[in-house]
């Protein structure tokens, strides 16, 4: 609770009146301290209603009078200027009482608005792509009602799917200029693009039309097939969590690269393009650089930097059940009120279980997040779950869209 919740609760107010009376009628006769009650409705509209500011200035009128009247004043000056104090105060509270209304009011609906654009520009996507079943969850900031920058979209390919997520450095319309841009190119070209670098290239072209000189996004790639490997492309972004059948949550392993926007990207070499230009997997970094780990192996090491600024992308191999989380800043960045940061990694360990809808884990996630935090995030979140779940022998997958990539 912040210190203007406190002093404004019922509890201390009516604390207040308790002390005040009773100092008063420990010190000497002749000495009213009834003008102290004017404070309290002021205190009560800071968090209260009409009727409370009201109560709280009756009850200091009459409070005041009687304590003239035990201090043998009533009648008096003092006692008129104790009476218009505390009336005047009880007026002045309904002002800011009504002020205060005023502007909640105000602040709830542009949060409302805010959220129906991040809604509009983030739609909830399908429970189930291919083999696997989705789900994606965005938090705004409680005191912020800005339009964030996070990013994210699931697609469906022939084979799998293609899945980003990122953020937009600012808030308010540039940033969600600047995200829109990058989500439309990656719906547009994510089902059928050869491989995740050009797919990275491209949503840079784009940010570096819209983005001003200090502008970047932090974008994370990745790349499931219907057989369990999973490609992982990072422009700045952190890298997602793998959580397999067991609980058991690892950092999966990711290649650093600079984010997009920058204008430190490079494209292919044009002896590296094959296929048209789209470039092949070798040659932009893909299966033959990076190697593949399993997501269950417990000795899962990160990937050395390339020197180039070529895209490198790092893969893994999924068992049915792996989970692949993937967040953004204000998931990692968020704290307590002792400035801890939140432990995803065991949070998330221990959060339901592999056979709950991933929805349910996104929610539960989202609220032991708040509690953590005291109700209130600094920053926007976005979170994206894929649970890897394939078919069944005999069974066919539901998977849609284009053919597959590779």
């Amino acid at each position: 609770m912040s210190v203007a919740a406190f002093v404004s609760s019922r509890w201390f107010v009516a604390a207040l009146f308790v002390v005040i009376t009773f100092a008063d009628l420990v010190t000497a006769r002749g000495q009213s301290l009834g003008a102290l009650f004017s404070i309290l409705p002021v205190l009560v509209a800071v968090n209260g209603g009409r009727r409370a500011v009201v109560a709280a200035g009756a009850l200091g009128v009459v409070l005041a009078a009687l304590l003239s009247w035990y201090n043998h004043d009533a009648g008096q000056a003092r006692f008129f200027a104790r009476f218009i104090a505390v009336v005047g105060a009880t007026g002045l509270g309904l002002v800011l009482q009504a002020v205060r209304v005023d502007r909640e009011r105000r602040l709830a609906r542009a949060q409302r608005i805010a959220d129906v654009a991040q809604r509009a520009l983030l739609p909830v996507p399908p429970r189930r792509v291919g083999p696997f079943e989705v789900a994606a969850t965005y938090a705004s900031a409680a005191h912020d009602a800005q339009v964030g920058g996070d990013l994210y979209d699931v697609v469906g390919t022939g084979s799998g799917l293609r899945a980003v997520i990122g953020d937009v450095r600012g808030k308010g319309l540039p940033a969600v200029r600047i995200a829109g841009g990058a989500l439309g190119v990656f719906r547009a070209v994510g089902h059928d693009e050869r491989d995740l670098p050009l797919i990275g290239r491209r949503m840079e072209h784009s940010v570096l039309r819209e983005a001003g000189p200090e502008d970047f996004v932090t974008v994370l790639l990745v790349e499931v097939t219907t057989g369990g490997r999973c490609t992982l492309l990072s422009y700045g972004h952190p890298p997602p969590l793998v959580r397999n059948v067991a609980g058991e949550v690892r950092e999966a392993p990711v290649a650093a690269h600079p984010p997009i926007g920058l204008g430190l990207l490079r494209d292919p070499a044009p002896e590296d393009r094959a296929d048209g230009g789209y470039g092949s997997a070798g040659a932009s970094g893909g299966p033959g650089d990076a190697g593949v780990v399993s997501a269950a192996d417990p000795a899962i090491d990160p990937l050395a930097t390339p020197d180039s600024a070529s895209a490198r992308t790092t893969e893994l191999i999924l068992v049915p059940g792996d989970e692949l989380l993937l967040v953004t800043d204000g998931v990692l960045e968020a704290r307590n009120a002792a400035g801890e940061f939140y432990p995803l990694t065991p949070r998330y360990a221990g959060c339901l279980g592999p056979h709950d809808p991933p929805a349910e884990v996104l929610a539960a996630l989202n609220a032991d997040m708040r509690v953590y935090c005291g109700g209130e995030l600094d920053d926007d979140s976005a979170l994206v779950l894929l649970r890897y779940t394939p078919p069944l022998p005999g069974e066919r997958s539901s998977s849609t869209g284009a053919v597959s990539p590779r």
